[in-house]
């Protein structure tokens, strides 16, 4: 062996090293990584790397489906609210007529549905001038279709002017 001082134990006096380290050559330093070790390495960094990737987009999408999910609960809200305020439609208590709506936004299909309703109280009376309000919105989440949909009874009495 020719080593570059011509000294065989060169390193090892310059670099003493543990008993464990097996040594390959005697001028390579025995902290050297073969192709192999580094490969591997590199393996597990692509790994983590594309985890920590699919992790991030997955958050991402749970928050976008999160905020149009809020946003249509929102408008439905406001829709339920904006019908049931409104004054009543005294074509809507002359006989079983139903009245429908129909709303588009953003991709977002609003239905509200204002038909009489007849509830009784305990003593077996029907209680005048009721009526139910459904809203219904349906979007597509994807490839997915989604519906959220709400139902209430109004009393337009209470939402009168002046009482």
């Amino acid at each position: 062996m020719n080593c570059s001082r011509n000294d065989s134990t060169y390193w090892e006096r310059q670099h003493p090293a543990p008993s464990h380290w097996e040594r390959r050559h005697p001028c390579r330093p025995p902290s050297a990584f073969t192709l192999l070790e580094v490969m591997l390495a590199l393996m597990v960094f692509s790994m983590a790397v594309v985890a920590l990737v699919g992790a991030i987009n997955g958050i991402g999408n749970a928050s976008t489906e999160s905020r149009v999910y809020r946003e249509v609960e929102s408008r439905l809200e406001s829709l339920m609210t904006e019908i049931s305020r409104m004054p009543p439609d005294p074509a809507a208590f002359a006989g079983d007529r139903t009245i429908e709506k129909t709303i588009r936004e953003n991709g977002v299909e609003y239905r509200i549905k204002k038909a009489p309703a007849e509830i009784t109280n305990k003593d077996g009376g029907t209680l005048p001038e009721m009526y139910s309000v459904k809203a219904t919105a349906r979007w597509k989440e994807g490839r997915q279709n989604e519906e959220l949909s709400a139902e209430t009874l109004v009393y337009p009495p209470l939402y009168a002017p002046g009482s």
